[in-house]
Formats: C-alpha cells, structure tokens, sequence
C-alpha cells in the first residue's frame, strides 16, 4: 500500500471510530429521553484526582495539573443494586453525602443511565429532611 492510502487510512480510522461513539451517545441519549424511567439515586461516596492538562511533547511535561472531584451514587431497580460516578461540577459542589439525585435509565437494561438535570440545566439534588426533635424524641 502507498504512503498516501496508509496517511488516509491512518486519519479515517480514529474519525469513523469518533462518529460511531457519538452515533452510540446520541442514539442512548435518544432512548433515555423516549423510554427512560427515573428513580432517586442515593450519593454513596466521594474521590478525588489529579487530571494534567496540556501535554507538550517536545518537552515531554504537562502545563498544569488540577484537582476533579467525583461522587458515587447507587440506584435500586428491581431489588438490583446499580451504581455510578458523576464528576463533581455546577450545583454538585454543595451536595453532601446522603443527598439523592435523580436517575433515568432504560427499563430493559437499568446499567444505561444518566443523571437528570432540570430546565436550568442544573442536577436535581434532593436533600433529606431533618428529623424533627420530637420524632427523634419519640423513637428513643
């Protein structure tokens, strides 16, 4: 094979596989919104990492490094337990441990999900009320 095809196959292999990933995303996104049903998902956990950013290889070093927060959160559907991770951004950032969150996943196969965000386009976050002293009281 030319020099040429081998440079064209080289660029079409990672943009075909680009488009198919987005063809996936797109067609998931699709099902959730059409079949999707919702459930409260309970933040389980919380992680953090460094991420490096601006990789320069004539220097072989990296521009900057910064710190991303994540959450664990777990679902139950059907008596099966499912969890996921959620990178900690916008409105997340006050969110606590124990603090629900909602989830959209595909009925036929509850792993497929995604958090749901508002009109604002913000996560929903569901904070759990505080017991009450006299129910506290009452239960001791």
């Amino acid at each position: 094979m030319s020099r040429g095809k081998w440079i064209i196959a080289f660029l079409c292999v990672p943009a075909a596989l680009l488009g198919a990933a987005l063809l996936r995303s797109g067609h998931i996104s699709g099902r959730l919104q059409a079949e999707g049903a919702e459930t409260k998902a309970v933040l389980t956990g919380s992680s953090s990492r460094a991420e490096f950013v601006g990789y320069r290889p004539r220097s072989r070093r990296y521009r900057g490094k910064h710190t991303v927060c994540y959450f664990d959160y777990r679902y139950v559907v059907g008596g099966q337990t499912y969890t996921g991770k959620v990178r900690k951004k916008e409105n997340l950032h006050t969110a606590r441990i124990g603090d629900s969150v909602v989830v959209r996943y595909l009925p036929d196969d509850p792993d497929v999900h995604r958090l749901v965000r508002s009109e604002g386009g913000k996560y929903r976050v569901i904070r759990p009320r505080p017991r009450s002293r006299a129910r506290r009281s009452a239960s001791d």
